[in-house]
């Protein structure tokens, strides 16, 4: 992963790891959307980990949204990691807070994990 990139795949074995960075707007929807299609064409267990992003737009998520139904319908898991209170905030502004699960407990009180796309 280079410095500067705010979309980045990473393998773990059997799984993958989608990081992303910094503010996801409609700016890289083009890049994340075709990032989620090869993620779908892998057909693998997929943990996106959003430790590291500052904000998501509406297309960001809705592409995120759709990368989790889909691998959920193969089967597969798709699980999110690192939502902070601030992107949890996002999605509540967007009309979407029941896309993720209840707030669970942190030591540090604002990384959490969470698991939205496993319904």
């Amino acid at each position: 992963m280079r410095g500067g990139d705010v979309i980045s795949v990473l393998n773990d074995g059997p799984n993958t790891r989608l990081v992303l960075q910094g503010r996801l707007t409609i700016r890289e929807a083009v890049q994340l959307h075709q990032t989620a299609l090869d993620l779908v064409s892998r057909k693998t267990n997929l943990t996106v980990c959003c430790a590291g992003v500052e904000h998501l737009d509406v297309t960001a998520i809705q592409i995120l949204l759709c990368l989790g139904r889909e691998i959920v319908q193969m089967n597969l898991s798709c699980d999110i990691t690192g939502v902070t209170a601030k992107l949890r905030e996002i999605f509540r502004l967007a009309g979407l807070a029941n896309a993720l699960p209840p707030e669970p407990s942190s030591p540090d009180g604002e990384h959490l994990v969470a698991k939205p796309f496993t319904e």
